[in-house]
């Protein structure tokens, strides 16, 4: 699993996928930048990215209609979103994986449609909606095994951390892969106090590297042979947490998993900026079972003594908090998760398809055809505009299955008056041809599986 905070290109990951012999392919998304003030949320980064979620969504029902998958696995963020709706349109089962204590946006969105949610503790599933908590089943996070098998020594000597005092404690201190201005700040205004404690492995992003240089060389020779200072820790990883007594990191859900896996004891000092304030969430929860100390808010160097200080002085108190850690880790999360794919797969469970099915579904094979259109010379105005007229042909339809003439009558009364309006004459007589096939053949067909030989149709045909 990536570090909370590592970032990747669509093509670094194009290249795993290639390399592992993984199908992949990309579709057009949005993240919603979430504010309290009303207005920030019509902010133009939002519109512009809400946009691209309908495209997201009709390219994401292609691949997975391609592909025919027998379960779709999503794992929250914005990314999943159109993977999700299209699992529901394909009525393919959908699994969902929650990663952090409270179930983020989109998998609350997506939650009424699972036929399986995977959680990573049994505290999350009282927070869930009552509705969906029987689908719901406690699998952890997955790690990789390589960070539970790491060696001390091997970090010793990866590192060169020969002049480290194996009598003190050693502490891991890391803001993730790109470092954290915040966790770096604090660290260095105590490493005087820190260093005649312990011995520090500071991890602290390639961006810090020369700040925390220039505290360190300031430091007397004593306390800088106790202290290593690292732009990045790669395949070393799992020796340098072997190595550590005591972990200060953000808490993010992939570095909770790795931690409670190893049982280690931890103070977290979480991302404020996370989404939902997930972070937070995640450290309180540890910290309630007295397996981690969370420093929440304004976190001075003063807050950090108090939190990191008895610790280091008391081996009998880290031992009962890597023990608390370790109750809530799951190193087997990876194959527990499997299964929980391998049954909804087999199962074969579909999800409901309710009235706001109906109208995702309607919506999205209208955008299909529509999206062809844009390709053969119909602006993008024409398009939303037919959007919004078989938006509301789905709110006049029954539930996917049933056929109403009288609202599929009006619905497409609707259609048709809205393509009478476009300035486009040419593109209507093809289009309401396309929309209405589509649009009767989703009413009649209840297996919601595209007709053999249809796909995307152009203007110019």
């Amino acid at each position: 699993m990536p570090p909370p905070t590592a970032r990747y290109s669509t093509a670094s990951l194009t290249r795993v996928a290639d390399a592992e012999g993984i199908p992949f392919t990309t579709v057009a998304t949005g993240k919603i930048r979430r504010s309290s003030n009303p207005l920030k949320m019509v902010s133009p980064a939002n519109v512009r990215d809400m946009a691209r979620v309908p495209l997201g969504v009709a390219q994401a029902r292609s691949a997975v209609s391609a592909f025919r998958p027998d379960v779709v696995l999503a794992a929250g963020g914005y990314v999943a979103v159109p993977a999700g709706l299209a699992a529901r349109m394909c009525r393919v089962p959908l699994v969902l994986h929650e990663q952090t204590v409270r179930l983020g946006l989109a998998n609350r969105k997506l939650a009424g449609s699972a036929a399986r949610i995977a959680v990573p503790s049994e505290s999350t599933v009282p927070l869930l909606p009552e509705s969906v908590r029987p689908a719901a089943v406690v699998t952890g996070n997955p790690v990789r095994p390589e960070v539970l098998t790491g060696q001390a020594d091997k970090a010793v000597t990866a590192l060169g951390l020969h002049t480290f005092d194996r009598r003190l404690p050693t502490v891991y201190v890391t803001g993730g892969a790109q470092g954290s201005q915040q966790i770096n700040d604090v660290v260095g205004s105590e490493l005087p106090w820190l260093l005649e404690r312990a011995n520090v492995v500071h991890q602290c992003g390639p961006a810090h590297v020369g700040a925390l240089s220039a505290r360190a060389a300031g430091l007397p020779a004593g306390l800088a042979a106790r202290y290593h200072l690292a732009p990045f820790v790669g395949p070393e990883l799992p020796d340098v947490l072997a190595l550590a007594d005591l972990v200060v990191s953000r808490s993010g859900a992939g570095t909770l998993a790795e931690l409670t896996a190893l049982g280690k004891p931890a103070v977290f000092i979480p991302l404020a900026t996370a989404a939902g304030n997930e972070q937070a969430h995640n450290a309180r929860h540890l910290e309630e079972s007295g397996a981690a100390v969370a420093l929440l808010g304004d976190v001075t160097g003063g807050r950090l003594r108090e939190a990191v200080g008895p610790l280091l002085g008391d081996p009998g108190r880290r031992e009962a908090m890597g023990a608390a850690a370790r109750a809530h880790g799951r190193p087997d999360a990876a194959e527990r998760l499997v299964d929980v794919i391998l049954s909804a797969a087999s199962r074969g469970q579909r999800a409901p398809a309710g009235r706001a099915l109906g109208s995702v579904l309607l919506l999205a094979e209208a955008l299909d055809v529509l999206l062809g259109l844009v390709d053969g010379g119909v602006d993008l105005v024409a398009v939303l505009a037919v959007g919004l007229a078989v938006d509301e042909v789905a709110r006049l339809l029954q539930p996917v299955g049933d056929l109403v003439p009288v609202s599929l009558g009006k619905g497409l009364g609707l259609v048709l008056q809205t393509l009478q309006s476009i300035e486009h004459p040419e593109s209507v007589s093809s289009t309401r041809n396309c929309l209405a096939v589509r649009i009767l053949s989703r009413c009649i067909r209840s297996d919601g599986r595209k007709p053999e030989g249809s796909g995307r149709r152009r203007a110019s045909r």
